[in-house]
């Protein structure tokens, strides 16, 4: 059984700042009317998270080959009441795609794992999940299909 690394936040808080100076100059009243606005959108961000016990398919092909989004998962993205963080991973097929979306979940099992040559996901798959370094913020995660498939036909 692999054990996946544990995801630790940045230690720098400031790292933004280090690289670009921020200068700061007097608000206009239109910027202290978006600030006020953000403001009220953060305490949406007290909502209870939305959370999934496992990933679902997000995007898959019909039977043309023609990309669908599935209604399902939609829905639960429209539920999300606070921040996100998307994490998606696209690379060559049997190389841990998965395998990596699962450690950043935190979980042992999750996005489906193959034992075999041949691809296992298919689609893209999303899972939603706490960030694990900052409170009130999901994390999107978007595991993609590999891309190399000798057996996938285009």
């Amino acid at each position: 059984m692999h054990r996946c690394a544990p995801v630790s936040p940045c230690v720098n808080d400031g790292c933004q700042s280090d690289i670009i100076p921020v200068k700061r100059q007097r608000q206009s009243s239109n910027e202290k009317e978006i600030m006020a606005q953000d403001e009220a959108s953060a305490s949406l961000s007290d909502e209870s998270p939305v959370t999934m016990d496992k990933p679902v398919c997000f995007i898959d092909t019909d039977s043309d080959g023609k990309l669908c989004v599935q209604q399902s998962a939609l829905q639960i993205l429209q539920q999300i009441q606070q921040p996100v963080v998307v994490v998606a991973v696209v690379g060559l097929y049997r190389t841990g795609k998965s395998y990596l979306m699962n450690c950043l979940a935190g979980k042992q099992t999750g996005f489906a794992l193959g034992s075999t040559i041949e691809s296992k996901t298919k689609g893209i798959w999303m899972w939603c999940v706490p960030h694990p370094a900052e409170a009130g913020t999901t994390l999107v995660l978007l595991d993609t299909e590999g891309l190399g498939d000798v057996d996938k036909v285009t």
